[in-house]
């Protein structure tokens, strides 16, 4: 009774809070109190992609050396670390003195995104002597999770160097992202990187996991059997569906935010670390539209049990370039002046090159990236400093912890991001 009472309460704020903006979403400011400054920045990819970076710091000044960088996961914005204030990460690390930056992957949050235009869709259709020819797609929707880990990453990387002037950074990053810094972690740029962080991190997949949830099972299940008959460079528009269905009525998103923090929402978050507000920020404001590249090179992954690269094809001034900033290899193409880097690169396979400190934090309720997954990437890695812990009831904490509420939770403020200030303390330099 008392659970439904709270629930029916968020819901009202959640009403207010799109009326009237600002409800309920910011902290206190006084002349006395330091407040966490934001700052936007861009930069641009090795193919031209313009890449949106934020910046979080103390009004009272920075106490760390290094800058902390983060990294979202497939289907976040960089939004997901600054939700909302009362539960942001990127504001506490902020506030205890840390340089934060995060960026968005292309096509997400603040950065460049592909025109949505179905008049702009192409279908070629012909038959010939060698068969029958099909092909469909829509412009600047080619993309796919190659180029968040080949392209965006390091230049968003390189880019806080440059502006902080720091030879290294403190790397946190969350479920696909920290597949960005698995990845290049097993390159030279990981001389680039003090040391790291996952938060229900990919690297690893169970081909035979029970994902102990009829709705996993059956997502799972139909993803892994309908992406190969999945057209290729088309747009996956979850967030324009969603502004489509739900528009600006507020009575309407508190629906849904509602529904969704329950058992509903399994696959994404522990419910009893949710409430309708942080649902409807993270819907609002992180979740984005994607590329069905990027749906069917998930569920590959999700099918082999390993993220295995495709590769990044580029003309040869771009790649090899991008290349060297990736540092992957560059394959030259021997009919035409293109290079293709990491092409058929197996992260999963390659985890032992990791020799960077780790911390590998995953949750006992985490069904997109079970904590089995992440204590076998713990197992397989090489550094020589690294700890697994896992956020659960049977290590101490006060719920199972999901995928997304590992970042944004109800109780991650005092019971994750503990861990993660004490990994970065003890791998920061005072100033």
């Amino acid at each position: 009774m008392k659970r439904a009472f709270l629930r029916f309460s968020y819901a009202l704020v959640l009403v207010s809070a799109v009326l009237i903006p600002g409800c309920g979403g910011t902290e206190s400011s006084s002349l006395d109190v330091p407040t966490v400054v934001e700052e936007s920045y861009t930069t641009q990819t090795a193919d031209g992609w313009t890449i949106a970076i934020h910046r979080y710091y103390s009004s009272a000044g920075v106490t760390h050396q290094e800058p902390v960088f983060l990294s979202q996961g497939f289907l976040e914005g960089a939004r997901v670390f600054h939700a909302f204030p009362k539960y942001s990460l990127a504001g506490k690390l902020a506030l205890e003195g840390h340089d934060v930056w995060s960026y968005d992957i292309r096509g997400v949050g603040d950065s460049q995104k592909p025109e949505l235009d179905w008049d702009n869709l192409k279908v070629d259709f012909s038959i010939d002597w060698s068969g029958i020819n099909f092909s469909i797609g829509m412009e600047g929707w080619d993309y796919s999770m190659d180029h968040f880990i080949l392209l965006d990453t390091p230049a968003a990387l390189d880019f806080v160097l440059k502006a902080t002037g720091k030879p290294q950074v403190n790397w946190i990053a969350h479920s696909l992202g920290a597949l960005m810094q698995y990845a290049y972690l097993q390159t030279k740029g990981a001389s680039k990187v003090k040391a790291a962080i996952s938060m229900g991190g990919i690297g690893v997949f169970d081909k035979n996991h029970d994902y102990q949830s009829l709705f996993a099972e059956i997502f799972f299940g139909i993803g892994t059997f309908l992406a190969p008959f999945v057209p290729s460079n088309l747009p996956l528009p979850l967030k324009w569906a969603l502004d489509k269905l739900l528009g600006k009525d507020p009575l309407k998103w508190a629906a849904i935010c509602y529904a969704l923090d329950t058992v509903v929402g399994k696959l994404f978050w522990n419910h009893e670390n949710m409430n309708p507000n942080l649902v409807y920020q993270f819907l609002k404001y992180a979740l984005p539209n994607t590329t069905t590249n990027c749906f069917k090179q998930f569920m590959e992954w999700t099918k082999t049990g390993e993220c295995k690269l495709k590769g990044v094809t580029l003309p040869d001034s771009q790649g090899f370039a991008a290349a060297s900033n990736s540092g992957f290899t560059a394959v030259a193409s021997s009919s035409d002046p293109q290079v293709t880097i990491a092409k058929d690169y197996n992260v999963t396979a390659n985890l032992r090159n990791i020799k960077t400190p780790l911390l590998v934090l995953s949750g006992g309720a985490d069904l997109m990236c079970p904590a089995g997954q992440c204590e076998e990437v713990y197992r397989q890695v090489s550094s020589k400093r690294k700890q697994y812990i896992e956020c659960s009831k049977k290590t101490g904490h006060t719920v199972d912890y999901g995928h997304v509420d590992m970042a944004l939770g109800l109780f991650a403020r005092n019971e994750v991001y503990p861990h993660v200030q004490e990994w970065l303390e003890e791998h920061s330099t005072r100033r």
